[in-house]
Parts: structure tokens; C-alpha cells; sequence
């Protein structure tokens, strides 16, 4: 295997995580470890799935939706909204939405650390943001390790029906591999990485011991 095909092969397996682990379909996988690895599993499968799409709906894809018509319209460069003065709305649609997921999963008499956990994301996703001003920090990396907080917590205070360890173990792989994608990619600095996990992941973790 030549140099220049090792290049384009971590390229192509570092644009695959980023991907799979944007900060716009973090709260669904969330959703999914809260309805499936965690007490609430015992739930009729009819109302976890319908919880689960509607986050889905309300994070994911009323973001993506705005995402997409602002690119249409030339308001942003990117889908990943790669120019920091671009983030704007972007960042003001998340949080709105991090809101109403909260609202929604409390209408459902949902656990309070369930509720917490979107209120938590959508506190980190404002702090960003005012960051953003003046300094580009990463949100693919906010968004990994509040998820990690949110396992690690669960584990910690037995939320988890599945070996804690295992699990909190791969999600802080899973961080690991999204902050190399982000640095690889060079769309971040190593500082701007860092910044987002420590920011986040504390966030997280104070908000749902409350």
C-alpha cells in the first residue's frame, strides 16, 4: 500500500466518523442508550420507539432541515458549517431544539437525568457558542463527550443494564477516534478539540448530578 492510498484511506475512515458521529445525531443515539441500555427498556416498544423518533425529529431532523436550506440559499459555505461566523443560527437552532427535546420528554414524565441530559447538551451548545464569537471550538467534539459524560454517569449511579465498564470503555474510545476525524480533517486545532470534550463532558456531568 502506497503512502498516497494510506492517505486517502484514513481520509475516507476519518470523514466516515465524523459522519456517523455529528453533533446533529448525538441526541438520537442518546435517546437510543436511555430507551435500550437502561431501565427503560422495560417500556412497551411502541412508546420507546415513539420517543425515539420524536428526538429524532426535534434534534436531528429540524437542524439537518435548516442546515440544508440555509446551504441552498448561500448562508452557509457548508453542511458542516466549517466558517465560525457562520455558526450563528445554526448554533441558536440547536439550542432551541436541545429545548424542546426537554420539554417533550418531560411531557412524557420521562426521568429527570433524561431530561437533564438534553438540557445539559443544550447548555453546552450556548456556552459554545459564545465561545464561537471568537474562538472556533469544536461541536463533533462537545458532542461525543457529553454523550460519554451522560454513560459514565449512568454507569456510575447503575442506570445501565449492560457491564458499565465495557460500554463507558468504548465510548471513550469512540471520543478518541472523533477527535483524531476532526484533527485529521483539519478542521480543528488540538486546543479546540480539548476545549469541547472538557467543556462538555463537565457540562454534562454537573448537570445530571443535580
Amino acid at each position: 500500500m502506497t503512502v498516497q492510498t494510506e492517505k486517502t484511506t484514513a481520509y475516507k475512515l476519518a470523514s466516515i466518523i465524523s459522519g456517523l458521529f455529528s453533533p446533529l445525531i448525538l441526541p438520537t443515539y442518546g435517546m437510543l442508550i436511555a430507551m435500550w441500555l437502561t431501565p427503560l427498556s422495560l417500556l412497551a416498544l411502541g412508546v420507546r420507539i415513539w420517543a425515539t423518533v420524536g428526538i429524532f425529529c426535534i434534534t436531528t431532523l429540524i437542524p439537518a432541515t435548516i442546515l440544508a436550506i440555509m446551504f441552498r440559499k448561500g448562508k452557509i459555505s457548508d453542511l458542516s458549517v466549517s466558517n465560525r461566523k457562520q455558526r450563528l443560527i445554526p448554533f441558536i437552532s440547536v439550542i432551541i431544539c436541545f429545548c424542546a427535546a426537554a420539554t417533550f420528554l418531560y411531557s412524557l414524565s420521562a426521568p429527570a437525568w433524561l431530561v437533564l441530559f438534553y438540557i445539559g447538551a443544550g447548555c453546552s451548545a450556548f456556552i459554545s457558542m459564545i465561545i464561537n464569537f471568537r474562538w472556533k471550538i469544536s461541536a463533533h467534539a462537545a458532542g461525543i463527550a457529553g454523550l460519554t459524560a451522560a454513560v459514565f454517569w449512568l454507569g456510575q449511579h447503575g442506570h445501565l443494564i449492560c457491564p458499565p465498564l465495557p460500554c463507558i470503555s468504548a465510548f471513550i474510545i469512540i471520543a478518541g477516534l472523533v477527535s483524531w476525524a476532526r484533527l485529521y480533517l483539519r478542521q480543528h486545532d488540538i486546543w479546540q478539540v480539548f476545549a469541547g470534550c472538557v467543556l462538555s463532558f463537565t457540562i454534562m456531568y454537573t448537570i445530571l448530578n443535580f
